[in-house]
């Protein structure tokens, strides 16, 4: 589980959903430490980190991230992959479309990283 808990950061960070590893931990709200722990195996993967990981980045396929089972990636972004993968004549605009979407992901997740911090401020 661990070595697939590496291939989601390692495509989390190139499909550049996040800038690196502390980019991740930021997110998700984990100390760097501990996620060191969990790609080398010194630590097992937790549902509830799954459960978090899967909130975040809803493109990631939480039982394959548990069991190994189906792909990486859900369905509708597997195919979205594979056809900018695949397809030399890609369209620029179902990029500039793809990369909009991706945007608008990244400013949801600032959002509620702002609602959580002014939760805690508010404490």
């Amino acid at each position: 589980m661990n070595k697939r808990f590496t291939d989601v950061l390692k495509f989390l960070i190139s499909s550049r959903e996040v800038r690196n590893q502390q980019d991740f931990c930021d997110i998700m709200g984990l100390a760097t430490s501990y996620v060191a722990r969990l790609k080398s195996g010194d630590r097992p993967i937790s549902e509830s980190i799954i459960s978090q990981i899967g909130a975040n980045f809803p493109q990631i396929n939480g039982d394959w991230l548990l069991t190994g089972e189906g792909e990486m990636l859900k369905r509708e972004e597997s195919k979205s992959n594979q056809q900018a993968g695949t397809n030399i004549s890609y369209n620029a605009d179902e990029t500039i479309r793809e990369l909009l979407e991706l945007n608008k992901r990244k400013d949801e997740q600032i959002s509620k990283l702002i609602d959580f911090i002014t939760s805690q401020e508010n404490k």
